[in-house]
């Protein structure tokens, strides 16, 4: 498995970068970012409970003490990284979120070190360095000059922190010896608790159930988007360290643009081609032994 943990992690970051796929039909249904947020988290955790009970119901067991492990991953990671992000992407542009978003790799570098005593090598350097510029190109971001103030850089470096504690909670609760199937439950049954007080729940499954074809969607969003890369992205974790993970899953975004270019018939830039060649190369870096 542990040869395989950074194919694991390609995958999960392939999962994530798929969501233009669900979010813009379930966009043009009617469905807030936040709406969609709550959706996927609600219904990752009835699909993750069949799984867990089929597989072995005592996964579904935690400790006391370790609650705070989950309540990491589920509201300081999840929902945290949810408000962050939605609120960047209100103050500027989609490309200037998605790169203060992809500063996540440096918080889960730094923060590695500190709690875990992960080595910080040139190598981890220079591969984080290529993610945060690749993204800025694949984003578009470095074509222009887009305005953001102090207020919408510190909250879009607060989605990156948000972003980054996923990895740094979910490492806590490995090392208490948590089968990856009981983070990722607990993970998001503490993300749908917190996301309940962003929507109206009522409201909000009204409109999933408005259509078989929404309904659809929102069932592939939390299977593709949620249930198998948290799954996948928590086993990694077992195997690779937080900061060689962290990267490697930041192909996401050039997922995202060639899905953009295939799905739905958008320009690529050659900003967009560089961008996508220096992400692709820093998740080379670290997806090979040191």
């Amino acid at each position: 498995m542990a040869k395989l943990a950074p194919l694991l992690i390609v995958i999960t970051g392939i999962c994530w970068g798929c969501i233009g796929l669900f979010v813009r039909p379930l966009s043009e249904a009617g469905l807030s970012s936040f709406q969609m947020s709550w959706l996927r988290s609600i219904c990752t955790v009835a699909m993750m409970l069949v799984l867990v009970l089929v597989k072995d119901p005592s996964l579904l067991r935690s400790k006391l003490r370790d609650i705070w492990c989950f309540l990491g991953t589920g509201l300081v990671s999840v929902v945290f990284f949810t408000i962050c992000y939605y609120t960047t992407i209100s103050l500027t542009s989609l490309s200037v979120a998605a790169t203060l978003m992809y500063t996540a790799p440096a918080f889960v570098l730094f923060m590695s070190y500190l709690f875990f005593k992960e080595s910080i090598t040139p190598v981890k350097i220079f591969a984080v360095v290529l993610i945060v510029v690749g993204c800025a190109f694949v984003g578009g971001l470095l074509a222009g000059a887009p305005q953001l103030n102090l207020f919408g850089f510190l909250v879009g470096l607060g989605s990156g922190f948000g972003y980054a504690m996923y990895s740094i909670f979910s490492r806590f609760a490995l090392e208490r010896d948590y089968h990856p199937l009981t983070i990722a439950i607990w993970t998001f049954v503490f993300a749908t608790i917190g996301s309940t007080f962003l929507v109206n729940p009522i409201e909000t499954t009204q409109l999933a159930c408005s259509s078989l074809t929404t309904a659809a969607y929102v069932l592939g969003f939390a299977l593709v988007n949620s249930v198998t890369p948290y799954v996948l992205y928590t086993t990694a974790l077992q195997y690779v360290e937080n900061s060689r993970a962290a990267v490697i899953v930041s192909i996401e975004p050039v997922v995202a643009s060639l899905v953009g270019v295939f799905a739905f018939g958008e320009a690529l830039t050659w900003f967009n081609v560089v961008g996508i060649v220096l992400v692709l190369v820093a998740v080379a870096l670290l997806s090979r032994k040191e």
